[in-house]
């Protein structure tokens, strides 16, 4: 299955993505794993959700210029590197040259991008390992490692931008459960790594903090990216209320809205897991099509019995998040 909302549009908006792609092959790396280091190349699932995302409101339009979505969430299965997307799209607004904020047109009528004035960037996880583990790790490494190094000042916790003169210019933030020491931040861009993740109360009071910082820098239109997979039905978790809205989106219920989501699991949730075929297919299912996760050494180690197919599957998040009878949830 995959879900994209809102659905396609007659005419396609115009769009920052194209410089914010041409910005991350140019000057981004692979985070931690086996192609670290190695300059980045943006696949063509990946390609189009940027463009996507960095939608802009046309010429003429009341709000010309401004983000078409505050919020943007991806939600695929586990191994497709989601937490590297994020770090990278936190890399693009923290940047000195970061093209994320509209700057007028060109002579052919496309936007053109200028970087954020004094980024900051919240990265929330659910635990302080989690938080130096996932897209803050990711991020700090990017930015450490890169060619554009000297840009930025990196610790444990923060990872500050640069100005011509070396001094503070912005910064991204790594957070677990509790911002509320900074309740007053004025936040460019928040960034919830794992929303499946949170759902217990002060995760739930963590998230609406950080929400509720948005609307104090409206010149610098700030947004959300969440990134992770499904969420267990039920538990209220932030990844589940972003896919009701999502879903509610794509029965038309929901008019104009300011949410992005891209959606992909496997279309079967009544597949035989116990048939290793069938395995095989349902983590394709779950996998762009353009992606090159799904190979034969990869599925080979999903052979090793139905506890552990199971197991596996549902690890990768390839099971539509229904509640169920007998089968894995997500």
């Amino acid at each position: 299955m995959l879900l994209v909302v809102p659905g396609p549009d007659p005419e396609p908006w115009p769009t920052l993505g194209p410089q914010i792609c041409d910005l991350i092959e140019d000057r981004a790396i692979y985070g931690p794993g086996s192609l670290q280091g190695e300059p980045y190349e943006i696949d063509p699932e990946f390609r189009a959700f940027i463009h996507r995302a960095f939608e802009v409101f046309p010429k003429g339009h009341p709000w010309e210029g401004r983000r078409r979505f505050k919020r943007v969430g991806l939600s695929v299965r586990k191994g497709l590197a989601k937490t590297e997307k994020q770090a990278l799209l936190a890399f693009c607004e923290l940047h000195p040259e970061g093209p994320t904020r509209f700057d007028g047109w060109d002579a052919s009528g496309n936007p053109v991008g200028r970087p954020v004035n004094s980024p900051y960037i919240p990265m929330l996880a659910v635990s302080v390992e989690q938080v130096e583990e996932l897209a803050y790790g990711a991020l700090k490494y990017i930015v450490e490692e890169g060619p554009d190094a000297d840009l930025f000042d990196s610790t444990l916790d923060r990872i500050v931008r640069l100005n011509d003169h070396g001094r503070a210019d912005g910064k991204a933030v790594a957070l677990s459960n509790n911002p509320g020491s900074r309740d007053g931040a004025r936040t460019t861009m928040n960034c919830f790594d794992e929303p499946h993740r949170l759902y217990l109360p002060r995760q739930l009071k963590a998230h609406q903090t950080m929400d509720a910082n948005l609307p104090k820098r409206p010149l610098d239109d700030p947004w959300s990216l969440y990134v992770g997979t499904a969420g267990q039905p039920g538990q209220g978790s932030v990844a589940e209320e972003i896919h009701i809205e999502a879903t509610q989106i794509a029965e038309g219920k929901i008019q104009r809205p300011d949410l992005f989501y891209l959606y992909r699991t496997d279309d079967d949730p009544e597949r035989d897991l116990s048939d290793k075929d069938e395995r095989i297919r349902a983590i394709a299912e779950a996998t762009a099509r353009s992606a090159s996760s799904v190979r034969a050494s990869s599925t080979r180690s999903l052979r090793s019995g139905i506890a552990l197919a199971r197991w596996a599957v549902s690890r990768a998040g390839v099971v539509e998040p229904v509640e169920t009878s007998g089968r894995p949830g997500v």
